[in-house]
């Protein structure tokens, strides 16, 4: 899938987060415009916690549980040398793998998984 086919899926969605377009629109949302700060209240206070508390995030890797549309996943990428979503819908995983590509995150990866089933691998 070309960016722009890929741009155009993300235009004709309905998004439960606003995400900044690299055409300089957002994402269409139903969710009540007084909700909409919740999200960017949120991913401001993950911005100060990586800022004050993990020096070393450009060395490491993250993972996002639940992790939806891929919101915070996007914006911990910013970050982190390598992030990992985890998320069980698989509309949410392949809304993740959208709109990840049409912003052209390429340290982001989504894997499928139930966490309350989920086993531990040391590996």
């Amino acid at each position: 899938m070309n960016r722009d086919d890929g741009l155009s899926r993300v235009k004709r969605r309905t998004w439960f987060y606003e995400f900044e377009l690299p055409d300089g629109t957002s994402t269409t949302t139903d969710v009540p415009p007084s909700v909409l700060p919740i999200h960017a209240s949120r991913r401001d206070k993950l911005r100060d916690v990586i800022r004050r508390h993990v020096p070393d995030a450009g060395g490491l890797v993250a993972y996002d549980f639940a992790s939806h549309e891929g919101y915070y996943t996007v914006e911990l990428a910013k970050h982190f040398r390598e992030v990992c979503g985890f998320e069980i819908r698989p509309e949410s995983l392949e809304a993740a793998k959208l709109i990840t590509d049409v912003l052209q995150v390429e340290n982001a990866e989504y894997r499928q998984a139930d966490l309350q089933r989920m086993e531990y691998d040391p590996a």
